[in-house]
């Protein structure tokens, strides 16, 4: 996914998707004390399933349709994609906060 990410700009591809790293900022200017931030990492061996859940066809096939990418790349990934060893990867944040009494 990562040689993929070149070419479609980040917020299109995944909304909010840099929201992670500004979360626990978010929330201590929201007022809230951070106990605790726990990284999540889903790894991916399978391309089926990472697809299911990261929706890499349809990244793609959005990528044609916004003119990022050509069908014909589109086709060579997506093969690439099925026929090759496969490895993704992808972090998430939980933030864990307690509302300040008083």
């Amino acid at each position: 996914m990562s040689r993929m990410g070149l070419w479609l700009p980040g917020e299109r591809a995944v909304r909010n998707g840099r929201i992670g790293r500004r979360l626990a900022g978010l929330a201590e200017r929201s007022g809230l004390a951070v106990d605790r931030v726990v990284p999540v990492t889903a790894v991916f061996r399978d391309v089926r399933e990472a697809d299911q859940v990261l929706g890499l066809a349809r990244v793609a096939r959005r990528a044609v349709e916004a003119g990022y990418l050509r069908e014909r790349a589109e086709g060579r990934w997506t093969e690439h994609l099925a026929t090759q060893p496969f490895f993704a990867s992808v972090t998430l944040f939980v933030v864990v906060v307690d509302r300040p009494r008083g």
